[in-house]
Protein backbone atom coordinates (compact mmCIF):
# COMPACT_ATOMS: atom_id res chain seq x y z
CA UNK A 1 0.00 0.00 0.00
CA UNK A 2 1.46 3.34 -1.10
CA UNK A 3 1.44 5.91 1.77
CA UNK A 4 2.93 8.52 0.19
CA UNK A 5 0.80 12.05 0.69
CA UNK A 6 -1.95 12.35 -2.84
CA UNK A 7 -0.73 8.58 -3.90
CA UNK A 8 -4.08 8.29 -5.45
CA UNK A 9 -3.58 11.42 -7.56
CA UNK A 10 -0.66 10.42 -9.15
CA UNK A 11 -2.32 8.75 -12.69
CA UNK A 12 1.07 9.47 -15.20
CA UNK A 13 3.67 8.07 -13.09
CA UNK A 14 4.35 4.97 -15.65
CA UNK A 15 5.08 7.71 -18.31
CA UNK A 16 7.27 10.35 -16.67
CA UNK A 17 9.27 6.88 -15.56
CA UNK A 18 9.75 5.36 -18.77
CA UNK A 19 10.73 9.41 -20.32
CA UNK A 20 13.28 9.68 -17.38
CA UNK A 21 14.64 6.02 -18.47
CA UNK A 22 14.87 7.26 -22.25
CA UNK A 23 16.78 10.35 -20.61
CA UNK A 24 18.68 8.08 -19.28
CA UNK A 25 19.52 6.05 -22.02
CA UNK A 26 19.79 8.81 -24.29
CA UNK A 27 22.55 10.15 -21.77
CA UNK A 28 24.55 6.93 -22.82
CA UNK A 29 24.65 8.06 -26.71
CA UNK A 30 24.97 11.97 -26.47
CA UNK A 31 26.51 13.06 -23.20
CA UNK A 32 29.05 14.67 -24.82
CA UNK A 33 28.97 17.75 -23.35
CA UNK A 34 30.10 17.71 -19.43
CA UNK A 35 27.05 20.20 -18.20
CA UNK A 36 24.11 18.01 -19.45
CA UNK A 37 25.74 15.00 -17.74
CA UNK A 38 25.24 16.15 -14.35
CA UNK A 39 20.95 16.59 -15.87
CA UNK A 40 21.64 13.60 -17.12
CA UNK A 41 22.95 11.73 -13.93
CA UNK A 42 20.08 13.07 -11.49
CA UNK A 43 17.08 12.19 -14.34
CA UNK A 44 18.75 8.68 -14.97
CA UNK A 45 19.12 8.12 -11.12
CA UNK A 46 15.61 9.60 -10.57
CA UNK A 47 14.44 6.87 -13.44
CA UNK A 48 16.40 3.75 -11.98
CA UNK A 49 15.11 4.65 -8.33
CA UNK A 50 11.29 4.28 -9.44
CA UNK A 51 11.79 1.73 -11.98
CA UNK A 52 13.29 -0.29 -9.09
CA UNK A 53 10.31 0.68 -6.77
CA UNK A 54 8.04 -0.40 -8.68
CA UNK A 55 9.41 -3.36 -10.36
CA UNK A 56 9.74 -4.61 -6.35
CA UNK A 57 5.68 -4.53 -6.63
CA UNK A 58 5.35 -6.38 -9.42
CA UNK A 59 4.32 -9.84 -10.14
CA UNK A 60 7.48 -12.52 -10.76
CA UNK A 61 7.35 -12.48 -14.18
CA UNK A 62 7.33 -8.60 -14.54
CA UNK A 63 10.16 -8.17 -11.98
CA UNK A 64 12.22 -10.52 -13.30
CA UNK A 65 12.11 -8.68 -16.74
CA UNK A 66 12.62 -4.97 -15.71
CA UNK A 67 15.66 -6.27 -13.53
CA UNK A 68 17.32 -8.01 -16.87
CA UNK A 69 16.41 -4.73 -18.20
CA UNK A 70 17.98 -2.77 -15.61
CA UNK A 71 20.91 -4.84 -15.15
CA UNK A 72 21.28 -4.89 -19.29
CA UNK A 73 21.00 -0.55 -18.31
CA UNK A 74 23.46 -0.77 -16.02
CA UNK A 75 26.25 -2.55 -18.55
CA UNK A 76 25.36 -0.40 -21.05
CA UNK A 77 26.01 2.52 -18.59
CA UNK A 78 29.60 1.07 -17.42
CA UNK A 79 30.61 0.61 -21.14
CA UNK A 80 30.25 3.99 -21.41
CA UNK A 81 32.25 5.14 -18.30
CA UNK A 82 35.22 2.85 -19.48
CA UNK A 83 35.02 4.23 -23.42
CA UNK A 84 35.07 7.68 -21.82
CA UNK A 85 37.86 7.06 -19.61
CA UNK A 86 39.98 5.14 -22.34
CA UNK A 87 39.41 7.85 -25.30
CA UNK A 88 40.83 10.48 -22.30
CA UNK A 89 43.98 8.19 -21.91
CA UNK A 90 44.11 7.66 -25.44
CA UNK A 91 44.04 11.14 -26.55
CA UNK A 92 46.31 11.84 -24.00
CA UNK A 93 48.55 9.42 -25.58
CA UNK A 94 48.04 10.72 -28.91
CA UNK A 95 49.29 14.25 -27.46
CA UNK A 96 52.29 13.55 -25.53
CA UNK A 97 53.56 11.03 -29.43
CA UNK A 98 52.93 15.04 -30.88
CA UNK A 99 54.94 16.74 -28.34
CA UNK A 100 57.40 14.08 -28.59
CA UNK A 101 57.38 14.19 -32.60
CA UNK A 102 56.38 17.45 -33.70
CA UNK A 103 58.26 19.53 -31.70
CA UNK A 104 61.04 20.45 -33.75
CA UNK A 105 58.89 21.37 -36.22
CA UNK A 106 56.88 23.46 -34.83
CA UNK A 107 60.07 25.72 -33.60
CA UNK A 108 61.29 25.90 -36.73
CA UNK A 109 57.48 26.87 -38.04
CA UNK A 110 57.10 29.09 -35.47
CA UNK A 111 60.80 30.59 -34.95
CA UNK A 112 59.69 34.20 -35.46
CA UNK A 113 57.20 34.22 -32.45
CA UNK A 114 58.92 34.43 -29.76
CA UNK A 115 56.28 34.43 -26.99
CA UNK A 116 54.90 31.59 -28.39
CA UNK A 117 58.20 29.82 -28.59
CA UNK A 118 58.44 30.53 -24.39
CA UNK A 119 55.03 29.71 -23.91
CA UNK A 120 55.88 26.15 -25.56
CA UNK A 121 59.22 25.66 -24.54
CA UNK A 122 57.54 26.46 -20.56
CA UNK A 123 55.22 23.18 -21.62
CA UNK A 124 57.70 20.54 -22.81
CA UNK A 125 58.04 19.34 -19.45
CA UNK A 126 54.82 18.47 -19.25
CA UNK A 127 54.44 17.38 -22.79
CA UNK A 128 56.61 14.88 -22.64
CA UNK A 129 56.08 13.41 -18.98
CA UNK A 130 56.53 9.93 -19.19
CA UNK A 131 54.36 9.24 -16.08
CA UNK A 132 50.72 10.66 -18.19
CA UNK A 133 47.97 8.52 -18.13
CA UNK A 134 48.67 5.45 -20.65
CA UNK A 135 46.06 3.20 -22.05
CA UNK A 136 44.94 0.06 -20.67
CA UNK A 137 45.82 -2.85 -22.60
CA UNK A 138 42.96 -4.13 -23.42
CA UNK A 139 41.87 -7.16 -25.61
CA UNK A 140 41.15 -6.07 -29.09
CA UNK A 141 37.49 -7.82 -28.52
CA UNK A 142 37.25 -5.27 -26.04
CA UNK A 143 38.45 -2.60 -27.85
CA UNK A 144 36.13 -2.92 -30.64
CA UNK A 145 33.18 -2.82 -28.06
CA UNK A 146 34.99 0.67 -26.30
CA UNK A 147 35.18 2.24 -29.91
CA UNK A 148 38.67 2.15 -29.48
CA UNK A 149 41.22 2.07 -32.32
Amino acid sequence: MDTTPHAEERGGGVGVEMALIWIAMLSLVAAATQVALVFYAVAAFHALHAALARAADAPRARAVAAGIALMTLTGMWQTRTFATLEYARYTADVNQRQWLTMLPERRREFAARPVYLGIMDSMVEQGTDPSTAHRTQYSARVNRVLGMP
